[in-house]
């Protein structure tokens, strides 16, 4: 979706524009707020483009246990076990936003709590290196 389909279908007072950084890198986002539910952590809609060409989304980012997959009923608060089963998972890796496995079928990224591993600090190189019972703590959709 372009930047200017979200804004004619979105009302203005759920979204917030801002900017995160990633590798490095500056980038527009918009949080989206649900009115509804003041309190629940807003979805963040990641922004890719220039202001010559145009913006559009190109990744969400959901922290709000109340948002589940349809396939297994995964979310944040689930298991990396769960969304295993549900989804597949063919890597594992670190990144500026933690510990991601990517489910790329599905083109979804599921954000880790490394701290409940049992050694937080240790590589992680694939996906059996993480247990079963390791928590989600963000999902990351993408295209």
């Amino acid at each position: 979706m372009t930047e200017t389909a979200l804004l004619d279908r979105v009302p203005k007072e759920m979204l917030h524009k801002t900017t995160r950084e990633l590798e490095g890198i500056a980038y527009p986002v918009y949080e989206l707020r649900d009115p509804t539910h003041p309190d629940a952590p807003p979805t963040i809609l990641e922004l890719v483009g220039d202001e010559e060409e145009g913006f559009r989304i190109w990744r969400i980012q959901l922290h709000d246990p109340r948002y589940r997959s349809a396939q297994g009923g995964v979310g944040v608060g689930s298991t990396f076990g769960q969304a295993r089963l549900a989804y597949g998972i063919q890597f594992v890796e670190r990144a500026d936003m933690g510990l991601v496995a990517v489910s790329e079928a599905a083109q979804i990224s599921w954000l880790l709590d490394a701290s409940t591993l049992p050694n937080p600090n240790a590589p992680v190189l694939r996906p059996t290196d993480v247990p079963d019972a390791t928590k989600i703590r963000g999902v990351l959709l993408f295209r």
